[in-house]
């Protein structure tokens, strides 16, 4: 069933990817222009912004939900803000020698694997403040469940890229940039929370045990962007600087299907190797 899902969610960049291939051919017109690093910082919509609404993510949703029940509750704590991704790419891009045509001489094509990792989603909780409960007159307790999602992703990203000279330094690309990834680590560190205050605000004792990491759906995402980028020749027109901005759109099993939910907007940077 991973496999399918894998493979059905991955299918377009995949047919891509093999198209391609195949338009490349003869293979001895082939050569790989460029070896590249990249760091790209983007935002995405969040889905579950408190406890209660976390549940989607789990793989065992059912005892998460009765331990929730369980726990008696006058303050919720959420965190409704965008999620924050970053994200690695080992990049290589083929092109066709220049007697296939003046077509080939500006445009290649980007293949590469990708890991992203995001900062963790903080600031969800649920609490009994007694406080809130009852008239205090020198003392109150507390009883407080704090959780926290963080994710990491693998992946593979192709494209097409054109370039347009502008110097003999710098030259601006544009294209469209296609990535498919999958969750292989996805924890939700918990922590329950005792304590005792003395009227005014005086922490008398607190105890905070430490309790093992609920376990996520491992879920498959992608994104298609078109990437604004200015390649700068900072050596020997074999080493490069390329800043860039993309935008476009994200889409995973949570995410809903509107325009607000699925934009993204990103900025990288990459440096270059290119072969004479």
């Amino acid at each position: 069933m991973l496999i399918f899902t894998i493979t059905k969610t991955m299918r377009p960049i995949l047919i891509l990817m093999l198209l391609f291939t195949c338009f490349f051919a003869p293979a001895q017109k082939i050569y790989l222009r460029d070896w590249s690093a990249g760091y790209r910082i983007g935002e995405g919509e969040a889905v579950g912004s408190n406890p209660y609404t976390l549940g989607v993510y789990l793989k065992k949703p059912a005892a998460y939900q009765a331990f929730l029940n369980s726990f008696e509750v006058n303050s919720i704590y959420g965190n409704p803000g965008p999620v924050t991704y970053h994200r690695i790419f080992l990049q290589t891009e083929l092109a066709k020698k220049h007697t296939a045509g003046s077509f080939w001489k500006k445009t290649t094509i980007p293949l590469g694997i990708n890991f992203a990792f995001r900062e963790k989603r903080t600031g969800m909780a649920i609490e009994y403040n007694e406080q809130y409960a009852r008239p205090i007159t020198d003392s109150f307790v507390f009883n407080k469940f704090t959780i926290e999602q963080t994710q990491k992703f693998v992946g593979l990203h192709t494209g097409i890229s054109r370039r347009f000279r502008i110097s003999s330094r710098i030259g601006l690309l544009s294209g469209i940039f296609l990535q498919g990834e999958m969750a292989i680590r996805h924890r939700f560190p918990q922590q329950l929370s005792f304590g005792l205050y003395r009227i005014p605000q005086t922490l008398i004792s607190e105890d905070a045990p430490q309790l093992s990491d609920l376990k996520g759906r491992n879920y498959v995402q992608w994104a298609i962007l078109v990437p604004f980028a200015t390649e700068i020749n900072i050596y020997k027109k074999q080493w490069l600087l390329k800043p860039e901005v993309s935008i476009g759109m994200v889409g995973n099993r949570y995410l809903s299907k509107t325009f607000y939910a699925r934009e993204s907007i990103n900025a990288a940077l990459w440096f270059i190797y290119r072969r004479k």
